[in-house]
C-alpha cells in the first residue's frame, strides 16, 4: 500500500516566507522605535513635573515666616545660600546640583529621576560605602542630572518665581541645551549641532509641555512685563525674562 505524499516546503516557498518575515520586521521596527520614543517622552514629562512638585513639597515641609523659597534660596531672606550653608552640600544656591541634592538626600526624588530617559551621557549618582559600613550618596555634579532650571539670583521678578506662585507664564525647569550657543544648539531629542532644540518644560503652576523651540511666547516673571519672544537659554541684562542654567549661575549650555 502506497503512503500518501508528504507536503513539504520547497526552497522557493521557504524564500518567500523569509522574505515576508523580513518585510514585516522592517515595517514593525520603526513602529517599535516610535513607541519606545513616545514612552520616553511621556516619562520625561512626568519626571520634570515630579521634580518641580518636589521643590514645592520641600518648601512646605519647613516653612519660615518669609516666603517659602525653593532650594537654593534662604527661605527667610530670599538670598542665595552660600556654599554648604544650611545644606551640608558643596556648591552655593546658584548651582542646580546644590538645589537638587537636598531633594535626593531627603528622599523626595531618586538619583535616576533627574536623568532624562533619552539621555545617553548623564549617569545617576550612587551610594558610597565607607569602611565603617555607613552609606551616603556621592557628591552630585552636573554629570548626574539632565535638566536646567531658573538662574539665581536673577532680577527681583525672576527670583520671585523661585517659590510656589502658580504662575503658568513662568518657565522654571526644562530639558538642557547642548552646544555652545544658539547656532549649534541641540537637545537629547535632536541631532548634535543641528541648531534645533526641542524638549520638555515646566511652568510654575506645575504644568508641562513639549516645545519645538527654546524661544517661547509670552513668558512673564513676577510683576515684570510680558516677554513676547523669550529665549530661555539667553541671559538678557536687566530683563525680567527666563534664563535657565545647567551647570552654574551663568552657564546655560552643556558640552554634550
Amino acid at each position: 500500500m502506497r503512503r500518501p505524499p508528504v507536503s513539504a516546503f520547497t526552497i522557493v516557498e521557504a524564500l518567500i516566507l523569509l522574505g515576508t518575515i523580513s518585510v514585516l520586521i522592517a515595517l514593525l521596527l520603526p513602529l517599535l522605535h516610535a513607541g519606545r520614543r513616545n514612552a520616553q517622552k511621556s516619562s520625561n514629562q512626568t519626571q520634570l513635573r515630579g521634580i518641580h512638585r518636589s521643590f514645592v513639597v520641600w518648601t512646605q515641609s519647613s516653612k519660615h515666616p518669609v516666603g517659602p523659597y525653593y532650594p537654593g534660596l534662604n527661605r527667610e531672606t530670599g538670598q542665595v545660600i552660600p556654599d554648604g550653608e544650611r545644606t551640608g552640600f558643596s556648591g552655593d544656591g546658584t548651582q542646580p546640583a546644590a538645589r537638587l541634592a537636598p531633594l535626593i538626600a531627603a528622599n523626595f526624588i531618586t538619583p535616576d529621576y533627574i536623568i532624562n530617559p533619552n539621555d545617553k551621557v548623564k549617569k545617576p549618582i550612587v551610594f558610597d560605602q565607607t569602611p565603617t559600613g555607613t552609606q551616603s550618596y556621592a557628591a552630585l555634579t552636573n554629570e548626574n542630572y539632565s535638566y536646567s532650571m531658573l538662574a539665581l539670583p536673577g532680577s527681583e521678578n525672576t527670583k520671585a518665581e523661585w517659590q510656589e506662585t502658580l504662575n503658568p507664564a513662568a518657565v522654571v525647569l526644562s530639558d538642557r541645551a547642548i552646544g555652545s550657543g544658539p547656532n549649534d544648539i541641540s537637545s537629547v531629542w535632536t541631532d548634535p549641532d543641528s541648531g534645533a532644540w526641542l524638549g520638555g518644560i515646566v511652568r510654575n503652576d506645575n504644568s508641562t509641555s513639549r516645545e519645538e523651540t527654546h524661544i517661547l511666547n509670552d513668558t512673564q516673571y513676577g510683576e515684570g512685563d510680558i516677554n513676547p519672544l523669550d529665549d530661555v537659554f539667553a541671559d538678557e541684562p536687566d530683563a525680567d525674562d527666563g534664563f535657565l542654567v545647567h551647570e552654574d549661575a551663568t552657564t546655560a549650555y552643556s558640552a554634550e
